[in-house]
């Protein structure tokens, strides 16, 4: 599964829409996944980590919550969609989801529609809005802007000489 700037390969079983693969019955099956960005940035990032997280916001309070029970001195963040798109995207949704685990980490409760409002109106967003791309749901930014949705983080492990997401918990 994956996406090559935005768009599904034509060699790829599914895309990178998550409101596509809902329904799908994926359990006992391995899914290898390809992105123009958070995959990317797994493989640049993990060499040089202790610990690697993949979060978006439908996990965001877990990731925190996980790294709280880690108790790092310092907690670096990526912002990997910060030039997806051919250089358009300003990566204002991965920020968005970095400050709100941010202040999780504080002790604050974010105002999640602000959060929400973000990811919306974040450039990354405008081609989901455009009737005019029916490749790019809708769909997708209500999956994207479910905040909290899943109670696991994503660690990333290292299994067999490849990278792997081990949903924890």
């Amino acid at each position: 599964m994956g996406e090559v700037d935005g768009l599904q390969p034509p060699e790829f079983d599914l895309g990178n829409s998550p409101s596509a693969l809902e329904g799908l019955d994926l359990r006992g099956r391995p899914l290898v996944q390809r992105t123009s960005a958070g995959t990317q940035g797994v493989v640049r990032c993990m060499p040089a980590a202790a610990h690697l997280l993949a979060c978006s916001l439908v996990c965001a309070r877990a990731t925190a919550e996980y790294i709280r029970r880690l108790g790092p001195e310092h907690v670096t963040w990526v912002i990997t969609g910060a030039g997806a798109d051919g250089g358009r995207n300003d990566g204002d949704e991965d920020a968005a989801c970095a400050d709100y685990v941010q202040a999780l980490l504080c002790g604050a409760e974010p105002d999640v529609g602000r959060i929400v409002d973000r990811v919306l109106q974040s450039q990354a967003a405008v081609k989901f809005w455009d009737p005019a791309r029916p490749e790019f749901p809708r769909e997708d930014l209500d999956c994207c802007a479910s905040i909290d949705r899943f109670d696991r983080p994503m660690p990333v492990v290292h299994l067999d000489g490849v990278f792997a997401l081990a949903p924890h918990g």
